[in-house]
C-alpha cells in the first residue's frame, strides 16, 4: 500500500509551480533585455527605447514618449538603463502565478518609423531570437 501525505504532495506541487513562475520571469526579462539590445543602435533622443512596456495585455494607455523637439541623447547607456528600470518595474508588478501571458509593446508615436526605417525590424528580430531561447 502507498499512502500519500497531502502536505508533502502540496510541497512538491508548489516547487513545480515556483519553477514555472521563475522560468516565465526569466523569459520575460530576457525578452526585455533583447529588445533593449536590438534598440540601442537606434537611439537618437531615447524616446523610443524608453517607450517599451510589458503588460498583461488588455486595454489601457501604453507608455509612449515622443522624440519631437527633444535633444539628442548625450549618453545612450543612460537611456538603456532608464528603459531597463522601467521594464523591470513592469515585470515586478506582474503576478506570474496567475497571468495567462504578457505583452511587450512600444507606444512611441514614431515606433513604426523606427521599426521600418531605422536599423529597425526590432520586433521581428526579437521574435526570431526568442524562438531559440533556452534559458
Amino acid at each position: 500500500m502507498l499512502k500519500v501525505n497531502l502536505s508533502a504532495l502540496r510541497q512538491e506541487l508548489d516547487k513545480v509551480e515556483n519553477a514555472g513562475v521563475n522560468a516565465a520571469k526569466r523569459f520575460t526579462r530576457e525578452a526585455a533585455d533583447t529588445a533593449l539590445e536590438l534598440s540601442t543602435p537606434t537611439i537618437k533622443t531615447g524616446a523610443y527605447i524608453t517607450s517599451f512596456q510589458i503588460t498583461t495585455g488588455g486595454s489601457g494607455r501604453s507608455r509612449g514618449k515622443s522624440s519631437h523637439g527633444k535633444p539628442k541623447a548625450s549618453n545612450k547607456q543612460s537611456k538603456v538603463n532608464e528603459a531597463r528600470a522601467l521594464l523591470e518595474s513592469d515585470i515586478n508588478k506582474i503576478d506570474f502565478s496567475t497571468v495567462n501571458g504578457v505583452v511587450l509593446r512600444n507606444g512611441a508615436p514614431h515606433a513604426e518609423y523606427v521599426e521600418l526605417n531605422e536599423q529597425g525590424h526590432i520586433f521581428s528580430r526579437l521574435t526570431q531570437r526568442m524562438r531559440t531561447y533556452n534559458g
